[in-house]
């Protein structure tokens, strides 16, 4: 439902911005996502899949790391977005919301430790119904560009404000300590360079669409990935449970391996049907939908669904098993390859 919605909001405000606003957008989302990297570390990984749950002095620790490593990111981008125009001025923005997720962090670690997805889920829902209502609002009344970056902060602070509320802990307060997160930085750096592996991967795509195709040619690439999400209601779903629910039966083999094996099964059949009928639609469906300026952004869509068909099922199986092994080495090799 939250894809749905934010697709459902690109639908609304693709036809009232030329392509090039979409990639002002997809530059600083990849800034975002960097940020977003760095300041976790994978310290949060490593609490969710200990068997013991984690003290508030630790989570004020963490909590502290992240928020002043994103306040420094904001101060830096704000620095270098007056000499380096508007695209810079849009990321600037944009990593401002980072100090507001990353107040997020220690509930989010509570919550997927405990498996209580209902309250993941109002966290959520609030931030894209927020931040959707404010892009659409904003780009109707003519700021165009900047209704879309200023969205993100309002769904950041959304998120925080109403963590608070359905967390148990509340907002943690942070609490200078790095000594007692030290334990969790091996498998922390090996866990996120997975993640930034595929970050990198993707911001050496956009620079070189940008270079070769122009900003234009990055915003029909930036809406070809959005199209995509649609198919991603069964990869992420299945991604954000995989792990903690496997951090959590790990320790009974057999069980876990019978999961890992159902994953495989279930996923592939009902990746199989989505990205079918989307790869089939797509000629039509992306000019009907968003105008017929998108048109160019069909060629993206059926090499996108074979990429998620051969290796969805694979990775929804394995990785979270392998996380909560311990064992982000062997995601590592399998992401570098």
């Amino acid at each position: 439902v939250i894809l749905l919605l934010g697709f459902s909001g690109n639908v609304v405000v693709a036809p009232l911005l030329r392509p090039r606003a979409f990639g002002f957008v997809a530059t600083g989302m990849s800034f975002v996502l960097f940020a977003g990297l760095v300041s976790d570390g994978g310290l949060g990984a490593g609490l969710i899949r200990r068997a013991e749950p984690p003290s508030s002095e630790e989570l004020g620790a963490l909590s502290a790391l992240q928020l002043g490593a994103t306040l420094a990111m904001t101060a830096l981008a704000a620095a270098l977005a007056v000499p380096l125009g508007r695209i810079a001025a849009v990321t600037a923005v944009m990593v401002a919301s980072m100090p507001f997720v990353a107040l997020q962090f220690p509930g989010r670690i509570l919550l997927e430790r405990s498996l209580r997805y209902r309250r993941l889920v109002a966290v959520e829902m609030s931030q894209v119904l927020c931040s959707q209502a404010w892009a659409i609002t904003t780009v109707a009344a003519g700021f165009g560009v900047w209704g879309l970056a200023t969205a993100t902060v309002i769904r950041a602070l959304a998120g925080a404000v109403v963590m608070a509320f359905v967390c148990p802990a509340g907002l943690v307060r942070p609490l200078p300590a790095f000594r007692l997160i030290r334990p969790l930085v091996g498998f922390g750096l090996r866990f996120q360079a997975v993640n930034a592996t595929w970050l990198l991967r993707d911001q050496i795509l956009n620079v070189c669409v940008a270079a070769l195709g122009g900003v234009a040619q990055l915003g029909l690439w930036a809406l070809a990935k959005r199209l995509m999400e649609v198919p991603y209601l069964i990869l992420q779903s299945l991604w954000r449970v995989s792990f903690p629910t496997m951090s959590r039966l790990a320790p009974d083999e057999p069980r876990a391996t019978r999961l890992v094996q159902q994953a495989v099964e279930v996923t592939s059949v009902g990746m199989g049907f989505v990205l079918t009928a989307l790869a089939g639609s797509a000629p039509g469906l992306v000019p009907g939908l968003f105008g017929s300026q998108w048109r160019d952004a069909t060629a993206v869509v059926p090499g996108a669904c074979l990429g998620l068909a051969v290796s969805g099922a694979v990775s929804v199986a394995t990785q979270g098993y392998l996380y909560a092994l311990g064992d982000a080495q062997a995601v590592l090799r399998a992401t570098l390859l």
